[in-house]
């Protein structure tokens, strides 16, 4: 198992994620459920709000990652397809709908 803490804000960096708190809270756990059934299965075990605009998340994987945020893809997907259209104008940059600043990966 490995775990992954990341720092992640949305693709549009003018957008104040507290504001989309219920949003991302619908689709962190929705991402759970989904991801409890894939082949590698994974996990979003910690997820945080900043006072800096970002989220802060613990992923655990049963495989290591090569590239972590594309393990969140599932998540964006969730975001893009849960948002009014509103919603998503403030949220994308282009099609970047999530933006990975850092991440620290550890072996459990």
């Amino acid at each position: 198992m490995y775990s992954y803490d990341m720092e992640i804000t949305f693709g549009n960096l003018n957008s104040q994620i507290s504001d989309f708190k219920s949003l991302v809270d619908y689709c962190y756990k929705m991402y759970n459920r989904s991801s409890a059934f894939s082949k590698n299965k994974k996990e979003i075990s910690k997820l945080e709000i900043t006072e800096f605009n970002t989220i802060k998340l613990t992923l655990i994987s049963s495989v290591k990652l090569k590239y972590p945020l594309k393990a969140l893809h599932l998540l964006s997907t969730l975001l893009i397809k849960n948002a009014t259209d509103q919603e998503l104008k403030d949220i994308l940059y282009g099609k970047t709908v999530l933006r990975l600043l850092n991440y620290t990966e550890k072996s459990l």
